[in-house]
Formats: structure tokens, C-alpha cells, sequence
């Protein structure tokens, strides 16, 4: 991780607040070497190149900071309706110190493990962990459902299951990186936005009308610069991106 450079933190700023979220390159680099096995290290710089676009931008520690975040989110919302909706917004996944930081849990790899997994599959975390907690196996003890473990969401038959939630909602709509790092005004021609404007178009391409998706990716969300798209699209597409962006009302 050592060539890995963070961006500037405007561009992070779609993420909100989070514990753990303001902590220097070093500090996420020292708590990765302290407490993250090599072997689980190595993994990371392939991921760059699978995980969703956002998180490129961000060091896997603080990548797994967030991951944890969500987590948490999603914990409560399996909480709130499989076991008791009053006694969710309380509930952590972790005890005592493990509640903030994931690092001091026992079960901490668990975590790191699963946003791995997320990762490897390319899916939004937010996305990943709201299907996996929907689509888990309802275990129960004494005739109540029981809370999953982190590490039970790594199942092959779950991550099947998440996939193809994911695939049918790529195909019912646009899958957009929420950073502006990734708009035309920010483009630096860094790998991460390549790759990204290549998904957006390779996207675009999979439409119906590919013309009414590329005029919103041009001038809506303003993540495909208008060279791309004369670059892979023949002209008339373009022309009729352009003449739908007249007659759409982008809000």
C-alpha cells in the first residue's frame, strides 16, 4: 500500500461521519500492520481493481472503518425486524470496547474478511450488507431468531444470493460512484477514473436507449466527458444524448 496517495478529503465527504474517519495515510497504516495479518495485506492491492469505485479512493483501514459503520446500520434494521424494533437503535454487534472500534473485538478479522468480500465482488458496502442480513438464514434458539455473526455472511450460497440482487439492480438502473472525484470537472486521467468511466459506459451500452443514459451521465450526474462518449458511441447516439438532455429536466 505504500504507492497508495489519499485524495483530497472534499472528496470523502459523501460518506458522512464516522468513527475513525479523519485519521492520517500513517495512522491507517500503522493499526493495518499492528493488528491485520500479512497474508490478509497482500490481498489488498488486487482489490483495488475489483472493489466499488468509491472505495479505490480510500485506505483499507478506513474502508473497513466504514464498512464496520454500515454494518452497524444494517445489524439494527435485521434487529428491528426479526427480533425487537425497541431494542434496536441499542444493540452493537461487538461488546464493550469492540462497539467503536472493531479492532479491539475478538472477531475483528471477521469484519475485515467480510468487506474483503464485498470488495472482491465489487458491490457498495451499504448495498452488500442490507442483502446479506435480508437474504441470511433465520436461525433460532429456544424459538427466537437469532442475530448473525459477521463471519456466518460469507456463505457461498449468501454471496450467490447478494450477486444476484446486485446484478438485477444494475440491470433496473445506473450505478453512479458517489464521490466527485469521479465528475468531469475533477478528471485527472488517474486510474480509478478510467476504470470508472469505462463502467458508466459499458453500462450505458447494456440500455435499451442507450441515448437517454448517456445524456444523464453527461449532464446529469457529469461523469462521462463528451470525447468518451464520441469515442464509443456512433455519432446519431450522440446527437440524440444531446437533444434529450434539451427535452429531460435534470433535478
Amino acid at each position: 500500500m505504500e504507492d497508495f496517495i489519499l485524495p483530497k478529503q472534499k472528496h470523502l465527504r459523501w460518506m458522512g461521519d464516522f468513527y475513525a474517519n479523519n485519521f492520517t495515510f500513517d495512522h491507517y497504516e500503522i493499526l493495518t500492520i499492528a493488528n491485520v495479518p500479512k497474508k490478509e495485506r497482500k490481498i489488498e492491492a488486487s482489490l483495488m481493481t475489483t472493489k466499488w469505485h468509491d472505495y479505490r479512493l480510500m485506505h483499507p483501514m478506513m474502508a473497513t472503518y466504514y464498512f464496520y459503520h454500515l454494518c452497524t446500520q444494517a445489524y439494527r434494521k435485521f434487529w428491528a425486524s426479526c427480533i425487537n424494533s425497541e431494542q434496536a437503535d441499542h444493540v452493537h454487534i461487538f461488546k464493550k470496547e469492540g462497539r467503536l472500534d472493531f479492532l479491539k473485538a475478538r472477531e475483528s478479522m471477521s469484519i475485515w474478511r467480510l468487506r474483503q468480500l464485498a470488495d472482491t465482488l465489487g458491490i457498495r458496502y451499504e448495498f452488500f450488507l442490507n442483502a446479506a442480513f435480508s437474504k441470511v438464514y433465520r436461525m433460532q434458539l429456544h424459538g427466537r431468531i437469532i442475530a448473525p455473526r459477521p463471519s456466518m455472511l460469507r456463505s457461498e450460497e449468501l454471496t450467490e444470493k447478494i450477486q444476484q440482487a446486485w446484478s438485477e439492480t444494475c440491470e433496473a438502473s445506473l450505478q453512479i460512484s458517489c464521490s466527485p472525484y469521479f465528475k468531469v470537472s475533477n478528471y485527472i486521467a488517474s486510474k480509478a477514473q478510467i476504470d470508472h468511466e469505462q463502467f458508466v459506459i459499458d453500462q450505458i451500452k447494456r440500455r435499451k436507449c442507450p441515448h437517454y443514459a448517456l445524456a444523464a451521465c453527461l449532464y446529469q450526474y457529469e461523469v462521462v466527458r463528451i470525447e468518451t462518449a464520441l469515442a464509443c458511441f456512433d455519432e446519431t447516439t450522440v446527437r440524440l444524448a444531446i437533444s434529450a438532455s434539451n427535452e429531460i429536466s435534470f433535478t
